[in-house]
Protein backbone atom coordinates (compact mmCIF):
# COMPACT_ATOMS: atom_id res chain seq x y z
CA UNK A 1 0.00 0.00 0.00
CA UNK A 2 1.05 3.36 -0.85
CA UNK A 3 0.87 6.07 1.52
CA UNK A 4 0.44 9.80 0.22
CA UNK A 5 1.36 12.50 1.62
CA UNK A 6 -0.10 16.14 0.24
CA UNK A 7 2.85 17.89 0.17
CA UNK A 8 1.76 21.03 -1.15
CA UNK A 9 -1.59 21.18 0.67
CA UNK A 10 0.65 20.79 3.97
CA UNK A 11 2.67 23.40 3.12
CA UNK A 12 -0.14 25.73 2.78
CA UNK A 13 -2.32 25.04 5.25
CA UNK A 14 1.09 25.83 7.40
CA UNK A 15 1.12 29.23 6.12
CA UNK A 16 -2.12 29.35 6.42
CA UNK A 17 -1.86 28.30 10.31
CA UNK A 18 1.12 31.20 10.25
CA UNK A 19 -1.23 34.01 8.91
CA UNK A 20 -4.01 33.04 11.19
CA UNK A 21 -1.62 33.36 14.20
CA UNK A 22 -0.19 36.53 12.29
CA UNK A 23 -4.30 37.71 12.76
CA UNK A 24 -4.40 41.41 14.45
CA UNK A 25 -6.78 43.24 13.96
CA UNK A 26 -6.03 46.98 12.58
CA UNK A 27 -2.97 46.58 14.17
CA UNK A 28 0.80 47.34 12.75
CA UNK A 29 3.30 44.73 14.03
CA UNK A 30 6.42 43.98 12.79
CA UNK A 31 6.48 40.41 11.62
CA UNK A 32 9.51 38.19 12.68
CA UNK A 33 11.94 37.38 9.83
CA UNK A 34 10.68 33.68 9.29
CA UNK A 35 7.47 35.42 7.36
CA UNK A 36 9.58 37.70 5.60
CA UNK A 37 12.49 35.40 4.26
CA UNK A 38 12.07 32.24 2.41
CA UNK A 39 12.79 29.34 4.16
CA UNK A 40 13.23 25.23 3.69
CA UNK A 41 9.85 23.48 4.24
CA UNK A 42 10.79 19.65 4.69
CA UNK A 43 8.10 16.79 5.02
CA UNK A 44 8.72 13.25 5.70
CA UNK A 45 7.15 10.29 7.97
CA UNK A 46 9.45 6.85 8.24
CA UNK A 47 7.86 4.00 8.16
CA UNK A 48 9.38 0.22 8.04
CA UNK A 49 6.77 -0.86 5.60
CA UNK A 50 7.83 1.58 2.79
CA UNK A 51 10.16 3.44 0.47
CA UNK A 52 11.70 6.44 2.34
CA UNK A 53 10.61 10.13 0.97
CA UNK A 54 11.72 13.91 2.08
CA UNK A 55 9.69 16.68 0.73
CA UNK A 56 11.72 19.60 0.20
CA UNK A 57 10.15 23.06 -0.61
CA UNK A 58 10.54 26.49 0.28
CA UNK A 59 8.22 28.99 2.19
CA UNK A 60 6.66 31.97 0.70
CA UNK A 61 7.19 35.55 2.38
CA UNK A 62 3.89 36.30 4.45
CA UNK A 63 2.09 38.86 2.19
CA UNK A 64 2.66 37.43 -1.53
CA UNK A 65 -0.83 37.60 -2.99
CA UNK A 66 -0.69 34.79 -5.74
CA UNK A 67 1.10 31.61 -5.10
CA UNK A 68 1.95 28.82 -7.47
CA UNK A 69 3.77 25.68 -7.24
CA UNK A 70 7.08 27.03 -8.84
CA UNK A 71 7.24 29.58 -6.09
CA UNK A 72 8.12 26.83 -3.75
CA UNK A 73 10.70 24.75 -5.07
CA UNK A 74 13.96 24.43 -4.33
CA UNK A 75 16.37 23.84 -7.41
CA UNK A 76 18.75 21.48 -5.92
CA UNK A 77 19.18 20.05 -2.13
CA UNK A 78 21.32 17.62 -0.08
CA UNK A 79 19.19 15.20 1.84
CA UNK A 80 21.16 13.04 4.03
CA UNK A 81 19.59 10.83 6.55
CA UNK A 82 21.70 8.87 9.41
CA UNK A 83 21.27 6.51 12.37
CA UNK A 84 22.70 6.18 15.92
CA UNK A 85 24.73 3.03 14.81
CA UNK A 86 26.58 5.61 11.99
CA UNK A 87 24.92 4.56 9.19
CA UNK A 88 24.03 7.29 6.50
CA UNK A 89 22.83 7.80 3.12
CA UNK A 90 22.37 10.31 0.20
CA UNK A 91 18.49 10.23 -0.85
CA UNK A 92 18.24 10.75 -4.39
CA UNK A 93 15.78 13.56 -6.29
CA UNK A 94 12.80 12.06 -7.73
CA UNK A 95 13.02 12.64 -12.21
CA UNK A 96 9.29 12.86 -11.87
CA UNK A 97 8.45 14.94 -8.95
CA UNK A 98 11.03 17.80 -8.28
CA UNK A 99 9.84 18.31 -4.45
CA UNK A 100 10.93 13.98 -3.36
CA UNK A 101 14.04 13.20 -2.21
CA UNK A 102 13.94 9.20 -1.79
CA UNK A 103 15.92 5.90 -1.28
CA UNK A 104 15.02 2.37 -1.27
CA UNK A 105 14.63 0.86 2.20
CA UNK A 106 16.65 -2.30 0.76
CA UNK A 107 19.39 0.40 0.17
CA UNK A 108 19.09 1.81 3.88
CA UNK A 109 16.46 -0.82 5.78
CA UNK A 110 14.40 1.45 9.23
CA UNK A 111 14.44 -0.55 12.20
CA UNK A 112 11.12 -0.27 15.18
CA UNK A 113 12.60 1.59 17.62
CA UNK A 114 15.46 3.35 15.95
CA UNK A 115 16.08 7.07 15.84
CA UNK A 116 16.94 8.58 12.87
CA UNK A 117 18.72 12.56 11.99
CA UNK A 118 18.13 14.28 8.76
CA UNK A 119 19.67 16.91 7.49
CA UNK A 120 18.85 19.34 4.31
CA UNK A 121 21.18 21.70 2.37
CA UNK A 122 20.32 24.15 -0.29
CA UNK A 123 22.16 27.11 -1.91
CA UNK A 124 20.73 29.89 -0.29
CA UNK A 125 19.08 28.61 2.76
CA UNK A 126 20.00 27.77 6.31
CA UNK A 127 20.54 23.69 6.70
CA UNK A 128 18.32 22.19 8.73
CA UNK A 129 18.05 19.24 10.52
CA UNK A 130 15.31 16.60 12.44
CA UNK A 131 14.83 13.17 14.38
CA UNK A 132 12.45 11.14 14.74
CA UNK A 133 12.28 7.97 16.69
CA UNK A 134 10.23 5.28 15.00
CA UNK A 135 8.04 3.76 17.61
CA UNK A 136 8.97 0.52 19.40
CA UNK A 137 5.30 0.05 20.10
CA UNK A 138 2.29 -0.50 17.80
CA UNK A 139 -1.66 -0.96 18.38
CA UNK A 140 -3.72 -3.02 17.18
CA UNK A 141 -7.24 -3.29 16.77
CA UNK A 142 -8.52 -5.53 19.31
CA UNK A 143 -12.37 -4.31 18.52
CA UNK A 144 -13.45 -3.22 14.81
CA UNK A 145 -17.09 -3.08 13.25
CA UNK A 146 -18.87 -1.41 10.31
CA UNK A 147 -22.78 -0.87 11.18
CA UNK A 148 -25.42 0.71 8.67
CA UNK A 149 -27.14 3.87 9.12
CA UNK A 150 -28.80 4.31 5.91
CA UNK A 151 -28.94 3.49 2.41
CA UNK A 152 -24.66 4.36 2.16
CA UNK A 153 -24.35 5.15 5.49
CA UNK A 154 -22.07 3.63 7.53
CA UNK A 155 -20.43 3.92 11.17
CA UNK A 156 -17.27 2.59 12.24
CA UNK A 157 -16.52 1.86 15.79
CA UNK A 158 -13.39 0.50 16.99
CA UNK A 159 -11.52 0.06 20.11
CA UNK A 160 -7.18 -0.40 20.98
CA UNK A 161 -5.67 -1.11 23.84
CA UNK A 162 -3.25 1.63 25.73
CA UNK A 163 0.44 0.68 24.91
CA UNK A 164 2.98 0.13 27.57
CA UNK A 165 4.89 3.90 27.00
CA UNK A 166 1.64 5.64 25.34
CA UNK A 167 2.83 8.84 26.29
CA UNK A 168 5.35 8.48 23.68
CA UNK A 169 2.93 8.18 21.02
CA UNK A 170 -0.26 9.56 19.30
CA UNK A 171 -2.99 7.83 17.33
CA UNK A 172 -4.36 8.13 13.59
CA UNK A 173 -7.70 6.93 12.09
CA UNK A 174 -7.85 6.86 8.22
CA UNK A 175 -9.76 4.90 6.15
CA UNK A 176 -9.05 3.74 2.65
CA UNK A 177 -11.02 2.34 -0.45
CA UNK A 178 -7.96 1.28 -2.84
CA UNK A 179 -4.34 0.94 -2.92
CA UNK A 180 -3.60 4.39 -1.76
CA UNK A 181 -3.90 6.12 1.72
CA UNK A 182 -3.88 9.65 3.03
CA UNK A 183 -1.93 9.72 6.63
CA UNK A 184 -2.10 13.47 7.31
CA UNK A 185 -4.93 13.42 9.20
CA UNK A 186 -7.29 11.31 11.20
CA UNK A 187 -7.79 12.38 14.18
CA UNK A 188 -11.28 13.33 14.92
CA UNK A 189 -13.43 10.73 16.01
CA UNK A 190 -10.75 9.59 18.54
CA UNK A 191 -11.93 8.59 22.62
CA UNK A 192 -9.79 7.62 25.95
CA UNK A 193 -11.46 5.29 27.58
CA UNK A 194 -10.59 2.70 30.78
CA UNK A 195 -7.27 0.90 29.36
CA UNK A 196 -7.71 2.09 25.97
CA UNK A 197 -8.93 4.22 23.28
CA UNK A 198 -12.00 3.72 20.96
CA UNK A 199 -13.18 5.51 17.37
CA UNK A 200 -16.91 6.03 16.51
CA UNK A 201 -16.44 7.55 12.44
CA UNK A 202 -19.22 8.11 9.59
CA UNK A 203 -18.40 6.64 6.45
CA UNK A 204 -20.11 7.16 3.09
CA UNK A 205 -19.72 4.17 1.15
CA UNK A 206 -21.20 4.27 -1.67
CA UNK A 207 -21.26 1.70 -4.31
CA UNK A 208 -18.22 0.44 -2.30
CA UNK A 209 -18.57 -3.14 -0.64
CA UNK A 210 -15.44 -2.78 1.54
CA UNK A 211 -13.31 -0.56 3.01
CA UNK A 212 -9.75 -0.79 4.72
CA UNK A 213 -9.29 1.30 8.35
CA UNK A 214 -5.78 1.82 9.39
CA UNK A 215 -4.90 2.64 12.94
CA UNK A 216 -1.54 4.62 12.74
CA UNK A 217 0.69 4.74 15.85
CA UNK A 218 2.59 7.98 15.17
CA UNK A 219 5.97 9.12 17.42
CA UNK A 220 4.81 12.71 19.09
CA UNK A 221 6.13 14.56 16.40
CA UNK A 222 3.80 13.57 13.72
CA UNK A 223 1.19 13.42 16.19
CA UNK A 224 1.49 17.05 17.11
CA UNK A 225 1.97 18.19 13.15
CA UNK A 226 -1.45 16.45 12.39
CA UNK A 227 -3.54 17.53 14.77
CA UNK A 228 -2.49 20.95 14.32
CA UNK A 229 -2.51 20.54 10.40
CA UNK A 230 -6.13 19.11 10.43
CA UNK A 231 -7.70 22.12 12.78
CA UNK A 232 -6.04 24.81 9.73
CA UNK A 233 -7.79 23.04 7.23
CA UNK A 234 -10.41 22.42 9.43
CA UNK A 235 -10.39 26.56 9.58
CA UNK A 236 -10.12 26.78 5.66
CA UNK A 237 -12.91 24.92 4.76
CA UNK A 238 -15.85 25.41 7.48
CA UNK A 239 -15.18 28.83 8.92
CA UNK A 240 -13.99 31.00 6.13
CA UNK A 241 -16.81 33.68 6.99
CA UNK A 242 -15.26 36.85 8.44
CA UNK A 243 -16.50 36.66 11.87
CA UNK A 244 -14.54 33.68 12.25
CA UNK A 245 -11.89 34.93 11.01
CA UNK A 246 -12.29 38.41 12.94
CA UNK A 247 -12.73 35.81 16.15
CA UNK A 248 -9.45 33.99 15.51
CA UNK A 249 -7.62 37.21 15.11
CA UNK A 250 -8.61 38.00 18.87
CA UNK A 251 -5.83 35.15 19.72
CA UNK A 252 -3.37 37.14 18.51
CA UNK A 253 -0.31 34.86 17.57
CA UNK A 254 -1.55 31.98 20.02
CA UNK A 255 -3.54 29.95 16.43
CA UNK A 256 -1.49 26.52 17.04
CA UNK A 257 0.91 25.13 14.46
CA UNK A 258 4.03 22.64 15.08
CA UNK A 259 7.47 21.71 12.94
CA UNK A 260 10.39 19.99 14.58
CA UNK A 261 12.50 21.00 11.83
CA UNK A 262 15.48 22.84 13.34
CA UNK A 263 16.15 26.42 10.95
CA UNK A 264 13.64 25.90 8.98
CA UNK A 265 9.87 24.61 9.37
CA UNK A 266 8.13 21.57 8.43
CA UNK A 267 8.12 17.96 10.10
CA UNK A 268 9.62 15.02 10.20
CA UNK A 269 8.06 12.13 11.70
CA UNK A 270 7.48 8.20 12.00
CA UNK A 271 4.64 5.97 12.61
CA UNK A 272 3.66 2.53 12.48
CA UNK A 273 0.60 0.95 11.31
CA UNK A 274 -1.92 -1.76 11.40
CA UNK A 275 -4.93 -2.22 9.49
CA UNK A 276 -8.12 -4.22 8.90
CA UNK A 277 -10.63 -4.74 6.10
CA UNK A 278 -14.41 -4.24 6.90
CA UNK A 279 -17.27 -5.45 4.56
CA UNK A 280 -20.91 -4.33 4.02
Amino acid sequence: MNYRIRTLQALFFFTLGWQLSACIREEVAELPEQYTTPRLFVYGVLSVDDWIRIYVAQTVPYGKADFKQEDFRVDEAVVTLRDDRGRETTLRKNSDDPFVYQVRQSAFPLAIGQTYHLRVEASGFTPVTASTTIPAERADWKRLSLLSAGDVEYVVNGYWDTLQNDHLYGYGVVYSYGDEATIGHGNEGIARVDGGYSVQSDLYMGGRDAVRVLLLTRDEHFSAYSKASELATDVALNYTNAYFVDFISGFKGVFPYYSNIEGGTGLFGSFRMSSQMLYK
